[in-house]
């Protein structure tokens, strides 16, 4: 096969291409940047809310309320860390205390988390990931030689892609670093057919970037996708290019780990001693979205906004089950393209490979065929929710496709079939989709107005395909033009439809964390409500509950066994979600369960208004508020502990204490022991014992000494080492692509090559 012809990218219509796509960006977060809508999940989400105006839809923005519990309230805590100068390996405000940057959704060691730390930082962050992935996305099809305009209507198209506009937490951290791994591996091949050096600095640098971008799943799933194109890629080269093509790939991927090499030491440290629910074993070896969810891959709210019906289909469960897993769409403009794509004569293998991904990808997603038991027979899938983490992959294949289309329809030698395939396959599947939706949206009798959602989602989905395959069709001045407005007018439809759904004001009271700040010291706090759990790390004030995913094993075994042997210890929230029907009330475990409480340093507990314990004398109200009263429980026990009779303790802060005894004795530490804790006394290392509970316990001699923990992952030191180095390449990496394309543009000049200092 001769070698695949590539486009030259020229710096001009690149940041005009910058600028459009970051302008785009802009414009479809106009609800939020104009203040229609709120986008801080802090209301929402913490538990504390006093007033909420709602939004102009009916619905939630967003699927997934982890854009809260676990990117705000874990992010802000690394994102604070980083800040006070320490590392963020350890959470001391999560249950007895757990591994922060082995939990991975707070993405630790990216480097756009740092933006969590002020409250619109999320919205900064998630419009910076797609504008990089438009742009990114952009120079992958220029390369392809997609002419300029189309190339920016479909960079932006999957700027605004379907798992962008309906996730806000980690899941979408990865998505920029797909198209930037591509185009990476196109610059790889390039290198190595034209025997120049370099070529694996973008490999190594979306490599790395995705794996510490806070969701392996995502980064896993979009690797696969960039391997099959790695190996179609490599028929493109000459067979003396071949070997030279590995070994930069291999390069950039050693590099991308070195980089990534804390955030992987923290993860892989971490899961032996970690419960990961259904992300452990084979949990998802068998999982699959409802069949007649595929009518939202092109007709997104043909059952609604999100969320917003759930409850009206007289006990079908079809809209929870489908909107808590579902992942992501695509445009009703990028349909028909895409179907005139697989009948391009050019890049003929590469939409092959791309047709076939589309095609496994959404089977295995719905469940048709084969193609479940093919996804999650490859390493590692079946502890990956492929339906929900794999929409990304997709759309990126589908814009693709979309843009060889429009280049095929566009062509002087363009087909009569394509341009009939286009349109016919663009209305069928429109057609199908809602009739396929039909059964379950008739079923939402009495659901306001979600007839109008229907038949606007299918109205709207046709205007499209014919406009977009009309306008091709004429073959006048305009219709390229007409095409990519089209495009681009769908996605940011599309994708700002959500954040109508968003409050228009909320307002919290802070007053129960003020009183908890001030009055709590080193012990921790228990809620049944109000003040979610993940949200005392973000106000740095120690919470017994968690609502994460992976939790410690030894974390769930006390749950369990001292705490509610009837909650998911994953989500141990203190509501009814994740209990039983007829399990008693979480207060009632809670009264059964005081010693459990009184064991883990539990000296508060936080209620909804209007919570009594009239039969518990143990606990006695101190404050209240509009949203919460809070109660302080007797006997709890402190946080460092030690026989007072023979010891006299002063704590200094959660990590270091100073005691003063008559004879040895045995000091216990109310914080979860897992391998990589360290501690010492009076200066000398000293061995931490496991103690009842899981916790720590360290022996103190007669006399004062003081006693100091710390924690690090193991091989935790030797990774933050790494790091640099893998930094320190990308740096020369970088120097020796600049210093070469120098070179390069001077010989092109005619002009002598001068050697800068």
């Amino acid at each position: 096969m001769p070698p695949t012809p590539t486009a030259v990218i020229r710096r001009r219509p690149v940041l005009v291409a910058a600028l459009a796509i970051g302008a785009l960006v802009v414009v479809a977060h106009a609800p939020y940047l104009l203040g229609a809508s709120d986008p801080n999940p802090l209301g929402p989400r913490s538990g504390l809310v006093v007033e909420a105006r709602r939004g102009v839809l009916l619905g939630q923005p967003t699927i997934d309320p982890n854009n809260g519990f676990t990117s705000q309230a874990l992010g802000n805590l690394a994102a604070r860390t980083w800040l006070r100068g320490e590392v963020p390996w350890w959470n001391h405000f999560e249950g007895l205390g757990s591994p922060l940057a082995g939990e991975t959704q707070n993405a630790p060691f990216f480097p756009l988390t740092l933006l969590v730390a002020v409250p619109w930082g999320q919205l900064v962050e998630h419009m910076l990931l797609e504008w990089l992935a438009g742009l990114a996305t952009y120079l992958v099809l220029r390369r392809l030689r997609v002419r300029n305009l189309v190339a920016l209507a479909c960079g932006a198209a999957f700027a605004l892609n379907g798992t962008f506009a309906w996730f806000q937490h980690a899941p979408v951290n990865p998505i920029a670093f797909l198209p930037l791994l591509v185009l990476g591996i196109e610059q790889a091949a390039d290198a190595a057919d034209a025997g120049r050096r370099g070529g694996w600095l973008l490999v190594a640098l979306a490599l790395g970037l995705s794996l510490v971008a806070g969701f392996p799943e995502t980064a896993y799933i979009d690797g696969l996708l960039a391997t099959a194109w790695a190996i179609w890629r490599v028929g493109g080269i000459r067979a003396a290019g071949r070997r030279r093509y590995l070994a930069k790939l291999a390069g950039g991927g050693v590099v991308g780990m070195l980089v990534a090499a804390p955030a992987l030491v923290a993860l892989l440290g971490y899961l032996p001693e970690a419960f990961a629910a259904g992300h452990g074993g084979a949990g998802f070896s068998h999982a699959h979205l409802p069949a007649a969810g595929a009518a939202a891959v092109v007709l997104p709210y043909v059952f609604g906004p999100i969320f917003a019906f759930n409850g009206y289909a007289h006990g079908s469960r079809f809209l929870d089950v489908f909107w808590g897993n579902t992942g992501g769409f695509v445009g009703a403009s990028l349909v028909p393209l895409a179907f005139a794509g697989l009948v391009a004569r050019r890049h003929g293998s590469l939409r092959l490979v791309l047709g076939a991904w589309v095609a496994v990808a959404l089977a295995a997603t719905f469940g048709v065929g084969p193609a479940a038991w093919i996804v999650y027979h490859l390493p590692g899938m079946r502890a990956v929710a492929f339906y929900r983490y794999g929409p990304p992959s997709w759309e990126f294949a589908v814009v693709v496709l979309a843009a060889l289309g429009v280049e095929e329809l566009l062509s002087p030698r363009r087909s009569r079939v394509a341009i009939a395939i286009a349109c016919a396959g663009g209305l069928v599947l429109v057609s199908v989709a809602l009739r396929a939706a039909w059964p379950e949206v008739r079923a939402l009798t009495g659901a306001p107005r979600h007839l109008r959602f229907a038949v606007g989602s299918f109205g709207w989905a046709a205007f499209v395909v014919v406009i977009v395959t009309g306008a091709l069709a004429a073959r006048r001045r305009m219709s390229v033009a007409i095409v990519c407005a089209a495009i681009v007018v769908d996605a940011i439809a599309m994708f700002g439809l959500p954040e109508l759904s968003a409050p228009r004001h909320v307002r919290v009271d802070t007053a129960p964390v003020r009183f908890l700040s001030a009055h709590l010291g080193t012990a921790r706090f228990a809620t049944l409500g109000p003040i979610a759990p993940d949200y005392g790390s973000y106000w740095r004030i120690a919470e017994l509950n968690t609502n994460d995913v992976p939790i410690p094993k030894r974390w769930r075994r006390y749950v369990r066994y001292r705490l509610d042997p009837d909650v998911d210890p994953v989500i141990f929230v203190g509501s009814a979600a994740g209990r039983p029907a007829g399990a008693p009330a979480p207060a009632a475990e809670l009264v059964s369960h005081l010693d459990g409480y009184r064991d883990a340093a539990v000296r508060y507990i936080v209620t909804p208004p209007g919570l009594t314990f009239p039969a518990v004398d143990a606990l006695h109200r101190v404050f209240t508020s509009r949203v919460a009263w809070i109660y302080e429980l007797d006997g709890a026990r402190p946080y460092f502990d030690v026989d007072p009779d023979v010891c006299h303790v002063e704590t200094v802060s959660r990590d270091r204490a100073s005691v003063s005894c008559r004879s040895p004795a045995a000091l216990v530490r109310r914080e979860l022991h897992m391998p990589g804790w360290r501690a010492t006394v009076g200066g000398r290392a000293a061995r931490i014992n496991l103690v009842a509970g899981g916790v720590q316990e360290v022996r103190v001699p007669e006399g004062s000494s003081t006693v100091r923990f710390g924690y690090v992952p193991p091989y935790g030191r030797e990774a933050l080492l790494a790091a640099p180095i893998g930094a320190a390449a990308l740096a020369g990496g970088a120097l020796g692509a600049v210093r070469r394309r120098r070179t390069i543009l001077a010989r092109s000049k005619g002009r002598p090559i001068r050697s800068g200092r």
